[in-house]
């Protein structure tokens, strides 16, 4: 698989590139963090890299809630 990681990092005066794969799971409230982080200059944008297992406590959390037990 794609694996996870950060793939490229780059800096010019003030500015800063990041290209990363993460689970989508761990993007939530990011725009918001890093809109904190840059005072609201900060940007994103993401596409799809590729399908990967899902952890087996992920898994289990999932299957425990479709069946009621939350």
């Amino acid at each position: 698989g794609a694996g996870l990681g950060i793939g490229r990092f780059a800096a010019a005066m003030d500015e800063g590139i990041v290209d990363a794969v993460v689970p989508l799971a761990e993007l939530f409230g990011y725009v918001g963090d890093l809109r904190s982080l840059t005072s609201g200059r900060g940007s994103k944008s993401m596409q799809f890299s590729a399908y990967e297992p899902c952890p087996r406590g992920v898994q289990d959390a999932v299957v425990l809630r479709l069946r009621g037990g939350y």
